[in-house]
């Protein structure tokens, strides 16, 4: 399980930095943490095909149930507010179809089927801001923006008639989020986070069997991927009182 979560944080990172922390701020943190990406709608595309002898038209949409994701970041406090950050997050989840007559709006109209399992990975670079400085007050809360990459990996998805996703998939990602650090012992904390991942559909109309026009809604939407995670973050207090900001 990801090297037993990283040696158990490497042993509580070495005690949670065990030289006393009065008149000390953080210059480099690190952390890890597990959580879930909440599900979001890939693509919602149109399409006719004939239903009993007759032309209906189809509405087909593709979600991303909620998938498991292991996460770790690295920090480095450029003042005593401001981090630069790098982070990681990895996991899998599975996707549903479902297929529904257009106008129709109750559950009964509705086809669903699974399509199979998707590898999700997510690597970004950003700026974190604490109103607070972190490790001063027991309860630190922060904002998060930044840009990076997140990844869809289909390759394990059914090769239905309908859906034919294959291989991996690449988007820019804008990254925004809040978060807290609780602290615990010493230079030891709590993190809870929610980052939202803003990034366009990497589903495309060639993934589909039946398309009545490849311009259709859907195709290059927005997709909001939003990841809640807790986990253990330590600061490293390296410089002393005197070049507080």
């Amino acid at each position: 399980m990801h090297q037993r979560a990283v040696g158990l944080f490497a042993i509580l990172a070495t005690f949670a930095f065990a030289g006393p922390l009065a008149g000390q701020r953080p210059i480099i943190g690190v952390g890890i943490g597990g959580g879930v990406i909440l599900g979001s709608q890939l693509v919602e595309h149109g399409f006719t095909a004939t239903i009993d002898g007759e032309q209906q038209r189809l509405i087909q949409q593709v979600d991303l149930n909620e998938t498991a994701v292991f996460s770790a970041h690295v920090e480095w406090y450029a003042t005593s507010r401001l981090a630069l950050r790098v982070h990681g997050a990895w996991g899998g989840g599975d996707l549903e179809v479902a297929t529904r007559l257009e106008g129709a709006g109750s559950d009964e109209a509705t086809f669903e089927t699974g399509a199979g399992d998707v590898s999700i990975s997510a690597y970004d670079i950003g700026i974190s801001f604490w109103p607070w400085a972190p490790n001063t007050v027991g309860f630190a809360p922060f904002i998060t923006v930044g840009i990076g990459r997140f990844s869809y990996d289909f390759g394990s998805i059914d090769n239905t008639p309908f859906f034919q996703a294959t291989g991996e998939r690449s988007e820019q990602a804008f990254l925004i989020g809040v978060g807290a650090d609780l602290s615990l012992w010493r230079s030891l904390t709590l993190r809870v986070e929610a980052v939202n991942h803003l990034v366009d559909s990497p589903l495309r109309s060639s993934d589909f069997a039946t398309i009545s026009d490849p311009r259709d809604r859907g195709f290059g939407d927005g997709v909001s991927n939003v990841r809640l995670v807790i986990g253990g973050h330590v600061y490293f207090p390296f410089i002393a009182d005197g070049v507080q900001d």
